[in-house]
C-alpha cells in the first residue's frame, strides 16, 4: 500500500511522501482493500483532515544523542505534525475508494494494479456518470 500511495496516489517519492504514506497508514488503511471495507462516503475526506492536524506526540525524529553517555538516553516528545495531502491526491484516494467498492461489489479482487490513475480516472467518469444519471421513468 505504500508504494501505492506514493507512487499512483501521488503522495511523492521523497521522504516527506513517505511521512504521508505512512500517516495514512497509520489511521488504519494498511492494506488497499480495506478502502472498500473500512471507508464510508466520507471517509476519505476524514482520513486526510486526520491526516492533515498535527495532535499527539512523537519521540523526536531529528534528535542526536549527545556524546557523552548516549546509553539510556530517549529523544524527547514534540508535537507530531501534521502532513500535507494536496487536493488532487485526496481525490485520488477518493476514487480509489469507488473504485475498491466497485471491484467489491462484483467479487472482483482489490489490488493496486486494479485502481491504477488510468483507471482512477475512469472510476470518476462512472461515479459523474451514477450520480447525474435521471431515471426515465420519472420524467
Amino acid at each position: 500500500l505504500r508504494l501505492y500511495l506514493r507512487q499512483d496516489i501521488g503522495l511523492g517519492a521523497d521522504p516527506e511522501g513517505l511521512y504521508r504514506s505512512n500517516a495514512i497508514i497509520e489511521e488504519g488503511a494498511d492494506i488497499i482493500s480495506e478502502l472498500a471495507e473500512v471507508y464510508d462516503y466520507n471517509g476519505i475526506s476524514t482520513l486526510c483532515s486526520n491526516v492533515r492536524k498535527p495532535g499527539g506526540t512523537i519521540l523526536d525524529p531529528n534528535w542526536i544523542a549527545p556524546i557523552t553517555n548516549p546509553e539510556g538516553r530517549i529523544p524527547p516528545d514534540i508535537l507530531r505534525p501534521g502532513r500535507s495531502i494536496s487536493t488532487i491526491c485526496e481525490q485520488r484516494l477518493d476514487f480509489a475508494d469507488y473504485g475498491s467498492k466497485l471491484y467489491s461489489s462484483i467479487s472482483r479482487p482489490v489490488e493496486t494494479v486494479n485502481l491504477n490513475c488510468r483507471r482512477l480516472r475512469e472510476f470518476k467518469k462512472h461515479k459523474n456518470m451514477i450520480e447525474n444519471h435521471e431515471d426515465p421513468g420519472t420524467s
